[in-house]
């Protein structure tokens, strides 16, 4: 049986290890909406947790806050 959690909590710790390394740096600021930012840190760690998700589950369909969406009929979310 696959354990999520360990999973989830893997990746979530190798993309706060990628979070830290970019904490004192410049960053490119993006405006998503009138008051809504995003910075290149978070696309780079966004990427990096989608990347991971992919590797691991193909077939999962994924709803991330900075990137598009997916939707095949997964009943994976």
């Amino acid at each position: 049986m696959i354990d999520y959690r360990e999973f989830t909590v893997a990746v979530a710790r190798e993309a706060g290890t990628v979070l830290k390394k970019t904490l004192n740096k410049k960053h490119t600021v993006a405006y998503k909406g009138e008051i809504n930012i995003v910075t290149e840190a978070d696309r780079i760690s966004e990427d990096l947790i989608i990347g991971r998700i992919y590797e691991r589950f193909p077939l999962h369909d994924i709803l991330a806050e900075e990137s598009k969406e997916t939707d095949s009929g997964s009943d994976f979310r």
